[in-house]
């Protein structure tokens, strides 16, 4: 399915936020595809500049963010722009315990 192919990137970036490096092996038995599923996954995180890299270890190759500023943007909200991320926040609580409801929340305490 077309959609579970966002839902299965955006794990695989928490995978990768979580540090140490992951291999592709081991994060593809994590999201249950394949290892070429995950190296398409990949390079789609790359083309939309995910600041993902990739770096050999002895023999393995290891994939991993780019550490330092890449979580901190600088953005200037306007009040209505800011409304519109509270209202977002309160109507995603039903999905409280999941991504889009954290990311609200997340988005939020980055503006406060």
């Amino acid at each position: 399915m077309r959609g579970s192919s966002l839902a299965r990137q955006q794990r695989l970036v928490r995978l990768l936020d979580q540090g140490g490096g992951l291999s592709v092996v081991h994060a593809a038995g994590e999201l249950g595809c394949t290892e070429r599923t995950l190296y398409r996954d990949l390079v789609v995180l790359q083309e939309v500049g995910v600041p993902v890299y990739q770096e050999r270890e002895g023999k393995r190759l290891r994939w991993r963010l780019v550490d330092g500023p890449k979580r901190r943007l600088s953005v200037t909200l306007s009040f209505a722009e800011t409304l519109a991320l509270t209202a977002g926040r309160d109507l995603l609580a039903g999905l409280a315990g999941t991504f889009f409801h954290e990311a609200a929340i997340s988005a939020l305490e980055k503006v406060d």
